[in-house]
């Protein structure tokens, strides 16, 4: 320890910790953490009412699919809390405590020797202060108490790296890790009432909506996986991410937020001196405007991008190249004359399917941030943002006049549900407010948030590998960190100075071209096969913890950690020195919809009045959520790997709003 220094006197029964010189605790570390743990204690009393999240409702299960109607009926058996919920009548136990600030213990000591808590995190910024606690506490001692006892669990988080950005996303990455208790049951213990620890858990609670848009559940991802199976079927072409070079032409990415309706005529005068990329919806509205990209992107697999890029209409799509993920609708690549796929490096399947050549870091979740990440990644330098508003200041307008969500088209059934899908989301939905670029506020969704703030990480994840890169906002929405706002006069004379410091670099086009192969996979339908019996195991694994007995609320949260470690825990079979890629596949497939239905049964039988109303929640939900466990293997057998039954294939046609057939009878 060289910043820290334990201050023990042979005439003092209690310690100090100088930290640079400064006492931490005036002489009194072991009073005070007393005293803090008695304060926790008398301002959180059994048996008070935690007023956070209200539990899910049948209204967010809506999608006739296998596991979104799975929960929904399950919802359906419990009491409806979605208007009457006034918090969460709490017994005489924590379900979870995020100790925020170790310092020497003692405050952690006390507060486990007087309190039954069942789950807890850890979290100390600073290393030196805990390796001091090593001299302190009896951490074998307090660790017992958790680890003896059966759905008790402590975890910790401790800070090497100590920047303010960096210990937020540690800390955020281990209580995203202990959902569902994360967030609705945390309760937070503020060691000497750190203001950068409460700054940290601040912007934590911040970017909520970002943890909540990244469950993903089991329908989105089957539809992912059979798309993938389809389009590895084709024998499709690939595009390789390596840098071959550092290219500073300029490329302008174009989304459909309505600040573009404005800013296309600036995109016209300078087309021919630039790469322009579309992304999702912002083709749309390019190509009414009558201006043609280089390349569009796409990320959705929904069968709603094909109905909306058919519409568009072959001739209109000539000359484009299609840069799609591998999740992509198996129909979608028919409609261009030049296709590429890429995989995303978040995901599986690059593990699962051999395809870790052309998988891009950063590319979710909106098609922008995956044309910008996958450009950056290749090794260019200059980009400009356009329809990337990530907001709108009015609420019917909230896409480019001329996307899809600009006008509806009573012709085109895709334009009639995403427009009535528009007006429930974005008129009648619930919105926050984020900082603009013109120094006011806008509103926007979680979704848009997400994205938002995954584009921020992704400048400074890139800025941190390469000073180079030059990102401006040509969108008049919200405020993107890093992204300098740049005003419409500006634009052509930034593209000119850019241009004339580029000029013996090879086209963008080329670049692109010099990066794509073909990938076979001879393999291709054992892996397949082996990702179904790898998750029939897991489901079987899950379904012997649920039969433990629920009698009450305090034996729903001991369950958590068991269920909590079996969903996020890829183990190495018999037989193997190393988990198989197969298991990240399966464990993916199950991942989102275990954490919908353990928030369900969590939060529900926590919100019941009393043990015996949490008991008979808990009976309800168990079996439910058995039942789904029990029917997975046989669905996915059904569309993925028996063909014979062409549910896969039908797939192809159906958007996340149409119902299963043969699955269902």
């Amino acid at each position: 320890m060289k910043r820290v220094e334990l201050v023990v006197s042979p005439v003092e029964s209690d310690v100090d910790l100088q930290v640079e010189g400064r006492s931490l605790y005036q002489g009194r570390a072991k009073a005070t953490g007393l005293r803090e743990a008695e304060m926790f204690l008398a301002d959180n009393e059994p048996y008070q009412k935690l007023k956070t999240f209200r539990p899910p409702s049948v209204s967010g299960y809506n999608y006739p699919r296998f596991a979104s109607r799975s929960i929904r009926h399950c919802l359906e058996m419990l009491p409806d809390r979605e208007k009457e919920f006034a918090g969460y009548p709490m017994g005489n136990f924590f379900p979870f405590i995020v100790f925020l600030g170790c310092g020497l213990g003692y405050q952690i000591e006390a507060l486990v020797e007087r309190a039954d808590v069942v789950n807890a995190l850890v979290f100390e910024p600073d290393e030196e202060k805990f390796a001091a606690s090593l001299f302190t506490v009896d951490w074998e001692s307090i660790c017992d108490r958790f680890l003896s006892r059966k759905g008790y669990d402590i975890r910790f988080a401790i800070g090497v790296d100590a920047t303010e950005r960096n210990l937020k996303e540690l800390l955020e990455r281990n209580l995203n890790k202990r959902v569902p208790l994360h967030p609705a049951m945390t309760i937070y213990f503020n060691h000497q009432a750190c203001n950068i620890n409460r700054s940290i858990a601040e912007e934590i609670r911040k970017d909520l909506p970002t943890l909540f848009a990244s469950w993903g559940n089991y329908d989105d991802e089957m539809k992912r996986l059979n798309n993938t199976a389809f389009n590895l079927r084709a024998g499709s072409k690939f595009l390789r991410n390596s840098v071959t070079g550092s290219f500073h032409k300029p490329v302008v990415i174009a989304g459909s937020g309505p600040s573009i309706d404005d800013r296309l005529p600036l995109i016209r005068e300078c087309r021919d001196t630039i790469t322009l990329v579309s992304a999702g919806t912002g083709l749309k509205a390019l190509i009414n405007n009558g201006v043609t990209p280089d390349f569009h992107v796409e990320l959705d697999p929904d069968y709603l991008i094909y109905q909306l890029l058919n519409d568009i209409g072959r001739d209109k799509l000539k000359g484009i190249t299609l840069i799609a993920v591998n999740e992509i609708n198996a129909l979608v690549p028919g409609l261009f004359d030049e296709v590429v796929l890429y995989a995303k490096r978040d995901n599986p399947a690059p593990k699962g399917f051999r395809l870790e050549q052309y998988a891009f870091e950063h590319c979710n979740p909106t098609c922008t941030n995956a044309a910008f990440a996958i450009f950056q990644q290749l090794g260019f330098r200059n980009f400009f943002l356009f329809g990337t508003d990530y907001g709108f200041k009015d609420r019917t307008k909230h896409h480019a006049s001329g996307s899809v969500y600009g006008s509806r088209d009573e012709s085109s059934e895709v334009s009639v549900l995403l427009n009535d899908l528009a007006r429930k989301n974005f008129l009648e939905g619930k919105l926050i407010e984020v900082d603009a670029v013109d120094g006011g506020k806008i509103f926007t969704r979680s979704d848009y948030f997400t994205a938002m703030r995954s584009v921020e990480n992704l400048l400074h994840w890139a800025r941190e590998r390469d000073d180079d890169i030059q990102v401006w906002n040509c969108a008049d929405g919200a405020v993107i960190s890093g992204a300098p706002w740049l005003a419409p006069d500006n634009f052509a004379g930034t593209i000119g100075r850019i241009l004339d410091g580029a000029v013996s670099e090879p086209a963008p086009e080329s670049v692109i071209a010099g990066l794509v192969e073909v990938h076979h996979d001879p393999e291709l339908e054992q892996r397949l096969a082996k990702v179904g019996t790898f998750l029939s195991g897991r489901a079987d694994n899950l379904r012997r913890i649920l039969r433990s007995s629920l009698r009450g609320k305090k034996d729903v949260v001991r369950l958590m950690a068991p269920l909590i470690d079996a969903s996020q825990i890829v183990e190495t079979p018999k037989g193997f020195n190393v988990p198989q890629p197969e298991q990240y596949v399966a464990q993916h497939l199950l991942r989102g919809t275990l954490m919908h239905y353990m928030t369900v049964g969590l939060y529900h039988s926590m919100a019941a009045a009393d043990d015996s109303g949490a008991t008979v929640v808990a009976a309800h939900w168990s079996k439910a959520f058995a039942g789904f466990l029990e029917a997975v293997p046989a669905h996915y057998a059904s569309v993925i790997t028996d063909q014979s039954t062409g549910e896969g294939r039908r797939w192809l046609e159906m958007t996340i709003h149409d119902p299963e057939t043969v699955v269902e009878g």
